[in-house]
């Protein structure tokens, strides 16, 4: 978030938007709340199958939230890199 903002502030000479901050923090909100729903789902679905052991429940729940997180961080990296590219190249 920082790189972006120095981006386009700096780099782009647009003024400090407010907006697209509060954009970014809910989305950063939506990635905790999708990811809570989705280990809640995966407990559910755990216990109704009948896979009832708790180590396999936490496993799964761990693997689900690693996974959620693991793509978020990813994107993010990604965004960040060709934001820093920008930035160092004008």
């Amino acid at each position: 978030m920082t790189l972006s903002l120095y981006q386009n502030i700096v780099n782009s000479k647009e003024n400090f938007n407010l907006t697209k901050l509060r954009k970014g923090l809910i989305q950063f909100v939506v990635l905790v709340f999708g990811t809570l729903l989705l280990v809640i789902s995966v407990d559910l679905l755990v216990n109704v199958t009948g896979l009832n052991q708790n180590e396999l429940s936490e496993v799964i729940s761990v693997a689900a939230i690693l996974l959620t997180i693991g793509m978020a961080i990813v994107k993010y990296i990604k965004e960040a890199y060709i934001t820093l590219q920008d930035i160092l190249n004008k």
